[in-house]
């Protein structure tokens, strides 16, 4: 994605005669990269047994969002932001893929880094922290640090884990929080990073706000 920042020339009715001429900045987002797949199998956790794979119940996202709107004010800095429109989050409308192939629309507020920054050896570390600290402090009262932000959705079901036949890993899903994997302190990771010339992150859902049928009759809640 590239922060794009335009400042044009704007004549305006003043309270006195004539016109002025005054600078109009604005700031606003383009995705390059719409889609990223996800089906690596060979990374590992910090712990290096953890496969990352399996905490990603989605093969690929497409960000369907091409352009932002203009955002609000932004101060000049390399550190990671939150694209703000109105003052809030953006959400990004997304696009992704479950394990049996089926896509999932969601939307999703995401953090912007400058891919320089990130890159470099010698701030990548800095640059991680920074960007789950900025995560963490988006999370509503009283959740816990490290589950990320939620993706919002419809009610729509969704294959969680791989399945030995279809359905019978699929359920109806209302919410994701997403977190991630970096590469600070996980070797694998960041040279996985360093092949494919992007940030060593790798996504991973934390926590999903499912309806399951047998509960929600059992306890005659349409919520369960």
């Amino acid at each position: 994605a590239v922060l794009v920042e335009i400042t044009e020339r704007k004549f305006q009715h003043g309270g006195v005669p004539g016109n002025a001429a005054v600078l109009r900045k604005r700031t606003f987002i383009i995705v390059r990269e719409r889609e990223r797949a996800f089906t690596e199998t060979d990374l590992r956790g910090t712990d290096g047994r953890t496969q990352l794979h399996l905490q990603m119940p989605l093969t690929s996202v497409r960000i369907l969002s091409l352009v932002t709107p203009d955002l609000s004010p932004v101060t000049p800095t390399t550190a990671p932001i939150w694209p703000l429109v109105g003052g809030v989050p953006f959400p990004f409308r997304c696009e992704g893929t479950d394990l049996d192939g089926r896509a999932i629309r969601f939307d999703l507020p995401m953090v912007f880094m400058y891919e320089s920054i990130a890159m470099d050896p010698s701030t990548a570390n800095g640059t991680f922290a920074k960007a789950q600290t900025l995560w963490d402090q988006g999370l509503p009262p009283g959740e816990v640090p490290g589950t990320g932000r939620g993706a919002t959705m419809a009610p729509q079901s969704m294959t969680l884990a791989r399945s030995a036949q279809p359905g019978d890993t699929m359920l109806e899903v209302r919410e994701l929080r997403f977190g991630a994997e970096a590469g600070t302190g996980n070797p694998t990771l960041k040279a996985y990073g360093q092949t494919q010339q992007r940030p060593a992150f790798y996504p991973k859902v934390v926590r999903a706000t499912l309806r399951i049928p047998a509960l929600a009759q059992l306890t005659g809640s349409g919520d369960a």
